[in-house]
């Protein structure tokens, strides 16, 4: 309003920040309706008393809860990379996997069978399996 007034802004500028003021009063009313449900809901399980409770004061979001020396002294015991290595241990097995399945893998069956009134029978089988067509197998 008060560019509008000095002559600079225009009317849809003053239409606009009077729209987003009411969307974030809507927001807000939206905020306490669900303060105000979940209250009664806690209220219905332990009691008006425990419902009325004042809450917490938010956590202080601007601090870390260690001293930036700390962080730096260790930084490979901080929590996102604690699993660093296991994903690189999946990841080196899966490549280990796909190199194996582009070489042909050998097998070597031996079998010895005897029959009463039948000569006795060896048999010997090879097989190789050969990686043809990879993009079409499963």
């Amino acid at each position: 309003k008060a560019r509008l007034a000095g002559g600079t802004g225009s009317t849809a500028d003053a239409l606009a920040a009077q729209a987003a003021q009411a969307e974030l009063a809507n927001r807000l009313d939206q905020a306490d309706a669900t303060i105000a449900a979940a209250r009664a809901a806690l209220a219905r399980w332990v009691g008006a008393a425990a419902a009325q409770a004042t809450l917490a004061d938010p956590p202080d979001f601007t601090r870390l809860p260690v001293t930036a020396a700390h962080l730096l002294q260790s930084p490979d015991a901080q929590a996102p990379l604690l699993d660093w290595e296991s994903r690189e241990d999946r990841a080196e097995a899966a490549l280990q996997s796909a190199r194996a399945s582009k070489h042909p893998g050998w097998n070597v069956d031996l079998s010895y069978g005897r029959v009463p009134g039948l000569p006795a029978l060896a048999t010997l089988m090879v097989g190789v399996r050969l990686p043809l067509f990879p993009a079409h197998r499963e």
